[in-house]
């Protein structure tokens, strides 16, 4: 299906597999999209401000520049897929999974980020205040630079 620049705002979409779709700039403002399956898709720019998420899978996606702003998620996996740049300002990512994922230079400001799972992911450059990561899942090797986000520094002990 080719979606790229197509504005389809308040859409109610359940039930669906998108496979391999160029839908870079699509607009989907207020969208409802329950049941979905996006794999290995071009959705560079899209816009879900204000959308409902529901049981919904990004796999092998490429989602830079995505606008997710105030969006709610539920049951909702992000697989190996490039969100750089991405924005999820304000958008309620509790429970989220970030698997493998590029999150470079994302904004999470303002995010509930409870119980969102990070693992695997790469945070660098992210845009997040100390609020914004109470709760969520890391792994060790992700500590330090999660700490750099917040601008501490870590040193070795003083000799």
């Amino acid at each position: 299906v080719a979606l790229a620049g197509a504005r389809l705002v308040v859409a109610r979409w359940s039930d669906l597999r998108l496979e391999e779709c160029d839908a870079a700039g699509l607009d989907l403002e207020r969208a409802h999209l329950r049941r979905i399956e996006w794999l290995g898709s071009r959705l560079l720019g899209a816009r879900f401000i204000d959308a409902q998420f529901e049981d919904v899978v990004f796999r092998g996606d490429g989602l830079e520049d995505a606008l997710f702003v105030s969006a709610s998620f539920k049951s909702v996996r992000f697989e190996h897929c490039r969100l750089a740049r991405a924005s999820f300002a304000g958008a309620d990512l509790s429970g989220v999974v970030f698997a493998g994922c590029d999150l470079s230079q994302a904004d999470l400001r303002g995010a509930r980020l409870q119980g969102a799972d990070l693992r695997g992911s790469t945070l660098d450059g992210l845009h997040v205040a100390p609020q914004d990561l109470t709760g969520a899942i890391i792994e060790p090797g992700q500590a330090a630079q999660v700490v750099g986000l917040l601008g501490v520094q870590v040193l070795g002990a003083e000799t």
